[in-house]
């Protein structure tokens, strides 16, 4: 697999921790201006998610890619991404969950589905904070594993304060499935966008 660090492809870093020795650099500045996607798909790939878990997140992406979304990975950076690079995405880092966030707000997406399996660096009341402040777009969210794994309190109320969906998805293998249907919702196919727990 090939290690995203030195990857000089599509898929580029943001930033990385050391941001004293390191410009901020951010992904709206280093990528060509392009019509802007309707879907950002948040997708975490620290290091919890390695093994079955990134498996599963590379077969549902490649399984409903389109030309309407747009992939921004986390972990200690952020990449954005297309169908292209999904095979090169590598688990490994810490979830920064509230800069992924802000770096898709900054693309003034239609809608964002956040996936997670984890806790956010700071802590949720960074993040919620963050989404006080943007209560639009719908975000979806999706907690990947068993009980305990994520921050499901968190997820539910960043889909509450935004008007999305929250989904548990304990087995990986149904991330195909829960992205099929948000991304369903949101082309039109389903009315509804009341925050719903489901059990997957």
């Amino acid at each position: 697999m090939t290690d995203l660090t030195n990857y000089t492809g599509k898929t580029l870093e943001r930033q990385t921790l050391d941001l004293k020795s390191k410009p901020k650099l951010t992904l709206q500045s280093l990528r060509p201006k392009s019509v802007l996607t309707k879907t950002v798909i948040l997708a975490d790939i620290s290091g919890s998610m390695s093994g079955h878990k990134m498996n599963c997140l590379k077969d549902a992406l490649h399984k409903v890619w389109s030309p309407h979304i747009e992939g921004i990975a986390f972990e200690s950076r952020l990449w954005s991404f297309g169908k292209q690079d999904i095979n090169r995405l590598q688990a490994q880092g810490t979830t920064h969950m509230k800069e992924a966030l802000i770096e898709a707000w900054s693309t003034n997406p239609g809608h964002i589905v956040l996936l997670t399996d984890g806790y956010a660096n700071g802590g949720s009341s960074e993040v919620l904070d963050e989404v006080r402040h943007h209560p639009t777009p719908p975000i979806d969210t999706v907690g990947i594993g068993g009980h305990g794994d994520y921050d499901r309190q968190m997820l539910e109320q960043i889909a509450l304060l935004t008007n999305g969906r929250f989904m548990d998805v304990a087995e990986p293998l149904k991330l195909t499935e829960t992205l099929e249907e948000l991304l369903q919702l949101e082309s039109g196919k389903l009315d509804n966008h009341a925050i719903e727990s489901i059990q997957l």
